[in-house]
């Protein structure tokens, strides 16, 4: 006698959805697809006065004046 087994069940929606996302970042809870997406989303995690590339720098305030400067003209 043969036995057969029952057929499986479909895959469920959500798993057949999610991609695959092994590259993920040590810094946050994110995860990403690719080395090169990871890469950029660690530079985010950079001191926020370097510059990213492709985001506008952040504005610098000039620094106080020095005693001499503060009190020119006498």
């Amino acid at each position: 006698s043969s036995h057969t087994r029952p057929p499986l069940p479909p895959p469920s929606p959500q798993l057949k959805m999610a991609p695959r996302k092994p590259f993920k970042c040590s810094q946050c809870t994110i995860s990403f697809r690719t080395s090169s997406h990871l890469k950029r989303h660690l530079l985010t995690h950079l001191n926020p006065l370097e510059q990213i590339p492709g985001r506008p720098r952040p504005l610098r305030l000039a620094p106080p004046p020095s005693p001499a400067q503060a009190a020119w003209p006498p």
